[in-house]
């Protein structure tokens, strides 16, 4: 019997598309990034995952029991500020909400969602940016950056396809699949899954940081490497302006949800291994739209931005940040901080 050329046609097509097909499945089932169901545990997860989406994941699962009422906001650079450090000025039920990467559209985004929320007060919010922080003024996107539809108001199956697409990324999934198959840990899967599980505290979202481990055990060799050369070496500078008309415009709207709230706002721009200070127009801008007591320039302070301050060449260690809440709440009733030097720090 003749088979029609149509048939044959599918056929081909669906022996094709099979592969692809059953990797959709696959993916489906195991939800690598923990975006398509609920979870009771997000912080097991030996896959790396969007920091922002897990946060408002967990934010929403224990807002109810908790009673979150401050928020420690930012980028990765948040896991030097412990949530139990921070309680002892502010006296409340903090939480850490970021995002890696995190920019100003991004910051706006969470805190216009976190405004939104039935009965949730904002007594203290905790900013800590870096000069990165402020390069871009749009919503971050891609797998790692994107926040929850009920947050970045981007249509759940337009979220779900990003993740998915990051999946199937030969970078990604090779990697992913190798772990899969061999539950061994290799370089060439830094990035992808995580060396050390838990990496987060359940109900404050706190870093957990292998990282005070390392430090402990090696001393001085932890910074010995060539990787910390530059480090080393680096003389100080400063940033090109980063602020303009769109920046102050993000600025604004985030000032106005503080004010209504009655938030005590604190934003804190952190040290970096760089040296790069951020430039003066740029800081001045801040203070002039958040208010002058409300912004803490740490960028170019030499006591900080040694290289023993930090865990690698962009996040500085928690005595660091345990440092920065001192200064800035004991001066907090007193003058701001000079535009380019913290107060009241000491070099560890």
């Amino acid at each position: 019997m003749k088979k029609h050329p149509l048939a044959i046609l599918c056929l081909k097509a669906l022996a094709l598309s099979l592969p692809f097909l059953l990797l959709v499945a696959y993916y489906i089932q195991r939800d690598p990034f923990m975006v398509i169901r609920h979870y009771a545990d997000y912080d097991h997860s030996p896959i790396c995952q969007n920091e922002g989406y897990v946060s408002w994941q967990k934010y929403k699962r224990y807002r109810d029991t908790q009673r979150y009422d401050a928020f420690i906001m930012g980028n990765s650079c948040t896991m030097a500020f412990a949530c139990a450090d921070w309680n002892r000025h502010i006296h409340g039920r903090p939480f850490r909400l970021f995002c890696n990467n995190l920019g100003l559209a991004d910051l706006l985004e969470q805190l216009q969602a976190l405004d939104q929320q039935p009965r949730q007060p904002l007594r203290h919010l905790l900013v800590v940016l870096d000069r990165q922080s402020f390069v871009n003024y749009h919503p971050s996107t891609g797998a790692m950056h994107i926040m929850p539809p009920e947050v970045s108001h981007k249509r759940w199956l337009k979220v779900q396809t990003v993740f998915l697409q990051a999946f199937l990324d030969p970078k990604v999934l090779l990697p992913y699949l190798q772990y899969e198959l061999t539950g061994q840990l290799r370089s060439s899967m830094r990035g992808i899954v995580n060396a050390h599980v838990p990496v987060r505290t359940t109900y404050t979202n706190d870093a957990i940081l292998a990282q005070e481990d390392s430090i402990r055990k090696q001393g001085k060799a932890y910074w010995s490497g060539n990787s910390w050369k530059h480090a080393r070496e680096t003389r100080p500078s400063t940033s090109p302006r980063l602020l303009f008309a769109p920046h102050v415009r993000l600025l604004r709207e985030i000032r106005t949800i503080c004010r209504r709230n009655n938030t005590d706002l604190r934003l804190v721009i952190g040290p970096n291994t760089d040296r790069i200070a951020m430039n003066p127009h740029d800081v001045a801008t801040l203070r002039a739209v958040l208010g002058h007591g409300c912004v803490y320039d740490y960028s170019n302070d030499d006591r900080l931005n040694d290289c023993h301050n930090f865990y690698d060449a962009c996040h500085y260690r928690r005595p660091v940040g345990r440092q920065i809440m001192d200064a800035i709440y004991r001066q907090s009733a007193g003058p701001s901080p000079s535009q380019h030097q913290g107060a009241g720090l000491t070099k560890k």
